[in-house]
């Protein structure tokens, strides 16, 4: 799983959540979440 999380940003609710609390954060009803996953380019 280590491999996949690098790169990936997390934001729920317009705040963004640590890596290290990703175990420990509970979605809620109408929570808005944004996973983002950075690439490289040119």
């Amino acid at each position: 799983m280590q491999a996949l999380e690098q790169g990936v940003a997390v934001e729920r609710n317009g705040q963004i959540v640590r890596r290290q609390d990703w175990p420990y954060c509970v979605m809620e009803p109408n929570d808005v979440i944004e996973v983002v996953r950075l690439v490289g380019g040119g």
